[in-house]
């Protein structure tokens, strides 16, 4: 909070362990939100295992797709949720 001129962001293993948590115990015929959620979570740990090998700036090209996915799906969530 000291430090000015930052971005805050989160960790994806964390949000994973959320969406994780959240998922129900019982079984459904449809996914849960946050199935869905731990879903694009391990996608994105799949592919950064695969481009580990490559420098920063590559890595962030191979990303992109999964991200657009991501980001309306969790905003349309969040929306839904207040």
């Amino acid at each position: 909070n000291k430090v000015g001129s930052i971005t805050r962001v989160g960790c994806f293993a964390h949000v994973r362990r959320k969406f994780r948590d959240g998922i129900p115990k019982t079984a459904t015929t449809s996914k849960s939100q946050c199935e869905i959620g731990k879903s694009y979570c391990d996608q994105l740990f799949g592919i950064e295992r695969k481009i580990a090998y490559l420098i920063p700036e590559e890595r962030l090209e191979k990303l992109p797709e999964l991200l657009q996915a991501y980001l309306p799906w969790s905003q349309e969530i969040q929306t839904k949720c207040k």
